[in-house]
């Protein structure tokens, strides 16, 4: 499966950076731009760049999108070089992706607190069944699926504002 949340991929590399690319992170970066080919440790192509921002270097793999560390990408004959085989990275991020989606899941429990997207208090999870993540908020309860949490740390965040959920459970809209 293809992620195209770049969040998540920037999480996977910021938080947990595997430790063969660790390892490389001591080489000097190499330039590289959207469309060039990353090769990986075996020669053969890891994937190609989609993006380049802010000292990271996003890379298609083909099967998932890796926001990498710039400083993550070495030179070889044959062009940019990650430390790691394709099959490596893919199964870095499936195994890193798991574990996030374990503690993810672990985290949506009844009684745990729930912070908006600018990191203000939500509410507290009331429930969670088939039915979504039940939140109750100071305004009143609402529904959200889980896939709209993520973990910023040990915080449990909600993919919404506070003043938007309770503008909305109010009856009114919130302008901005």
């Amino acid at each position: 499966m293809k992620f195209s949340n770049m969040a998540l991929a920037a999480a996977l590399a910021f938080a947990a950076t595997p430790a063969a690319l660790m390892a490389q992170a001591a080489a000097p970066a190499v330039a590289v731009a959207a469309g060039t080919t990353i090769y990986g440790s075996d020669g053969q192509p890891v994937g190609t760049v989609t993006a380049v921002s802010d000292g990271t270097v996003t890379i298609d793999t083909g099967a998932h999108t890796a926001a990498l560390p710039a400083n993550a990408i070495g030179k070889t004959d044959k062009g940019p070089t990650v430390g790691l085989t394709k099959a490596e990275l893919d199964s870095q991020i499936e195994q890193m992706t798991a574990d996030q989606t374990a503690k993810l899941t672990a985290a949506l429990v009844a009684g745990a607190a729930v912070a908006d997207v600018d990191g203000a208090a939500l509410g507290t999870i009331k429930s969670v069944d088939e039915n979504g993540v039940v939140v109750e908020s100071a305004s009143g309860a609402f529904t959200l699926k889980p896939e709209h949490f993520s973990l910023q740390g040990d915080k449990l965040t909600a993919a919404v504002r506070a003043a938007d959920v309770a503008a909305q459970l109010s009856g009114g809209s919130k302008e901005g």
